[in-house]
């Protein structure tokens, strides 16, 4: 009997140590500190008070608007067409509906807004108004200064006196976009435009493509043909500024031998 007895006991001993052995694998886990809830909770607080400082932040107030492209309408006007937007949050300022309103004006055809951090603004336009005129008999044309036709009911009636008069024999009433389809002429019109004597043009004489004609006041100037326009057209700036600068009295430019213009001043000048 103490025999079985003693190997009972035996048998019961490993079991034993193995319960002890398994309660000291067993461990509690420390709560951690920051869980992942918690840590995405902490970027959105930070988020959040970073854009509401962001918002209120003098350093992101609009202080500077550079407005370009314009000839006719007033920086201020387009300024005032957008709601000045001086001293409002330039992250909240909305480009695209802006652009809108610009657009909305009857001179502006394109317009572009660009926000330049932190606190400067850039509005860039392309204008279009009434320029040029062509009478084709009893009916009166308008060309914009892009060259296109423009629709005759949105021309105000005194508007013709201080048009520049194109005078062309083969216009063509017909095209409803462009009064030409000669691009070399278009691209005479543009720069023409954008002269620094435009203003004080006349008219504008095509019937003869080899010696253009333009009339700048009471001055004649033969132009020749559309070769090298460019030149040509900033050679006459330069001989206009030099008439203007020395109070001469000239009768006529003639531009057609290209880079020997020839002057005539009338006597007594």
């Amino acid at each position: 009997m103490k025999d079985k007895r003693k190997a009972r006991k035996k048998s019961q001993m490993p079991e034993a140590s193995n319960k002890n052995r398994t309660r000291r694998v067993v461990r509690k886990e420390k709560p951690k500190t920051f869980t992942k809830r918690f840590v995405i909770f902490l970027i959105v607080l930070f988020l959040s008070i970073f854009i509401v400082n962001a918002l209120r932040h003098p350093y992101m107030k609009v202080s500077q608007i550079y407005v370009t492209g314009n000839e006719r309408l007033q920086d201020t006007d387009i300024i005032s067409s957008i709601q000045n937007p001086i001293g409002k949050n330039i992250l909240t300022y909305n480009v695209k509906k802006n652009e809108k309103k610009l657009m909305e004006k009857d001179m502006i055809e394109e317009a572009e807004i660009k926000k330049v951090f932190p606190k400067v603004i850039n509005i860039k336009v392309k204008e279009t108004y009434p320029r040029f005129f062509i009478e084709d008999g009893e009916k009166i044309v308008y060309i914009s200064n892009q060259g296109r036709v423009m629709d005759s009911e949105e021309i105000h009636a005194n508007t013709k006196n201080s048009l520049i008069n194109i005078k062309i024999s083969d216009y063509k009433d017909d095209i409803k976009e462009e009064f030409t389809n000669d691009e070399d002429l278009i691209n005479f019109i543009n720069e023409i435009n954008s002269s620094s004597f435009v203003d004080l043009i006349n008219q504008l004489n095509f019937e003869n493509n080899r010696h253009i004609g333009i009339i700048i006041k009471d001055m004649r100037v033969d132009f020749g043909d559309l070769k090298e326009s460019s030149y040509k057209i900033r050679l006459l700036e330069s001989i206009l500024k030099d008439v203007e600068s020395k109070d001469l009295d000239v009768s006529s430019i003639d531009l057609s031998n290209g880079k020997n213009p020839v002057v005539e001043i009338n006597e007594g000048s």
